[in-house]
């Protein structure tokens, strides 16, 4: 007698036969039709601007530049904007993450900031003493705000990690960073948002309304309903995002860049960690994009997509904010105004922050016990390293919901009609590919979070510290899984455009009622 899992193989087996007996035995479909122009019905134009329209309107405004460089030119700002289109196009999952990391971020500066502005206006705080997700998310997402002295004309960036310093020391206001100031110099509003939103809409009724009519619907069309899913995440999460400003808003500052009567809280927030002074007066120069930008891009897109998120999400964000917790010792010490203020060119000892000296000389008003300090800032960064990694998880969770929505809607193109036999399995191929891969990256980014948590010590931090190095084996899956999943979508994106050189019939068949409501 044969054994169970020799059973299920026969039956494997007999069920594959059954499947390609039935492929075999259908009936040829209907001949093809070539490239058709305008006529009384919808024409293969109509398909191919409907949709490129709908896609580069999904892509372009989806995209909030960092606010470019006083060095940076035009040309190189443009170049920038151009191959981050490219990356939408290709990946624009991985953007609706980005987003969602962006409004964590806003909120959370929003929430500390607000506190210090409570904080410093207790006795007349109101609705206008806080800064709602708009300015937050500029002060949280690029070097947006620039204040400066006034006297010498020097500029230093305000970024989360000096903002609340900044507050308490009474040289930030409410008043200085004003939603309506920031809106005025965006590029786009919400109307702007809610019109593309309509537009993409209409493609979505339109190809739903085509399977409820038993219409063909071309690879394209389905691949431009992937578009719209992932621009409408977007928006959700960048919605109060202001978009393309391109001027800073400069913050008054009531000192020198070299002032001996600086305050050493102020000075604490001038670290060359949060950024570098830069006088007023260093504007573009006639600048060019090296040449071996270019010649990289086909290189850089072809393995863009899971290597950016890895190195944003395991390097770049994670090291960055634990630096500049791990130096914000002024959260918990606050440095005495009998502080001897730093002379012009004498330099901080690094080793040795300045309110450890003023804690050491029993300076300042707090006179804890070192021990009892120690414990309270090692307390904060196990707090702040947990934090990160649930933000991380939340990310790691994003991806994998956007990921899925968006090949997830390319798999459903499964019997879409192509020229060729070869080219409907190639898009099988790919559109598999694709969704592996993003399963992939998150089941492994899934096993790391939970060493993560494995080796969580008992005094809230973490054993290793969450920053760890690369190895050889995370270069080697990541780059693999980046690969492929870019060869994949590179393959759908042309496949989808060359099937529209051969479309059943019916493809052409407009349905009328779609015709009245407004589009483009």
């Amino acid at each position: 007698m044969a054994r169970p899992a020799e059973r299920h193989l026969v039956l494997a087996f007999v069920l594959l036969l059954v499947y390609a007996t039935h492929t075999l035995a259908q009936p040829d479909p209907p001949a093809k039709e070539g490239w058709k122009f305008d006529d009384n019905s919808r024409s293969s134009w109509d398909i191919l601007w409907t949709c490129v329209s709908t896609i580069f309107a999904c892509t372009w405004t989806t995209l909030h530049m960092p606010l470019p460089k006083r060095d940076e030119t035009d040309v190189v700002h443009m170049c920038s904007k151009l191959m981050a289109w490219i990356y939408a196009i290709l990946a624009p999952e991985l953007f609706a993450v980005l987003a969602a990391e962006d409004l964590w971020q806003a909120r959370s500066v929003a929430a500390r900031c607000n506190a210090a502005f409570l904080a410093v206006e207790s006795e007349n705080a109101d609705a206008s003493s806080s800064w709602s997700e708009t300015p937050a998310a500029q002060t949280a997402t690029n070097p947006a705000n620039r204040w400066r002295a006034t006297t010498d004309e020097w500029t230093f960036p305000v970024q989360p990690g000096n903002v609340v310093p900044l507050i308490q020391a009474g040289v930030v206001k409410p008043s200085h960073l004003r939603a309506r100031d920031i809106e005025d110099r965006a590029k786009a509003d919400s109307f702007a948002k809610a019109f593309t939103i309509l537009q993409s809409s209409w493609i979505a009724c339109n190809v739903i309304a085509r399977k409820a009519y038993g219409l063909p619907i071309s690879a394209l069309e389905i691949s431009t309903v992937a578009y719209v899913v992932c621009a409408a995440i977007t928006y959700a999460v960048l919605w109060h995002k202001p978009k393309d400003m391109v001027t800073p808003i400069v913050i008054p500052f009531p000192y020198k860049r070299n002032d001996e009567n600086m305050p050493g809280q102020i000075m604490e927030a001038l670290d060359e960690s949060y950024g570098r002074w830069m006088h007023i007066s260093d504007t573009t120069t006639d600048q060019t994009t090296p040449m071996s930008d270019f010649l990289l891009l086909p290189l850089m897109i072809l393995i863009f997509p899971v290597v950016m998120t890895q190195a944003f999400f395991r390097s770049n964000m994670l090291k960055r904010t634990i630096r500049k917790f791990r130096n914000r010792r002024a959260r918990h010490l606050s440095p005495s105004e009998n502080t001897p203020p730093m002379s012009e060119g004498q330099t901080r000892d690094k080793e040795a922050p300045r309110d450890e000296e003023a804690v050491q000389e029993g300076e300042g008003p707090s006179n804890e016990p070192r021990s009892s300090i120690e414990e309270t800032e090692k307390k904060s960064e196990g707090d702040q390293e947990l934090l990160t990694v649930r933000v991380q998880v939340q990310q790691n969770q994003m991806l994998i919901v956007t990921a899925v929505a968006f090949c997830g809607i390319h798999v459903a193109a499964w019997n879409s009609s192509f020229p060729t036999k070869a080219e409907q399995i190639a898009w099988r191929v790919f559109s598999l590919v694709a969704l592996g891969m993003a399963v992939l990256y998150y089941l492994a980014s899934w096993w790391q979070d939970i060493e993560l948590w494995r080796k969580w010590g008992p005094d809230g931090r973490h054993q290793n510290g969450i920053t760890q190095p690369w190895t050889l084996w995370d270069v080697a899956w990541i780059s693999t899984v980046g690969i492929f999943y870019s060869i994949a979508r590179w393959g759908n994106l042309i496949l989808m455009f060359v099937a529209l050189r051969a479309l059943p019939p019916g493809s052409y068949t407009t349905i009328n009622w779609m015709s009245t409501i407004p589009h483009i």
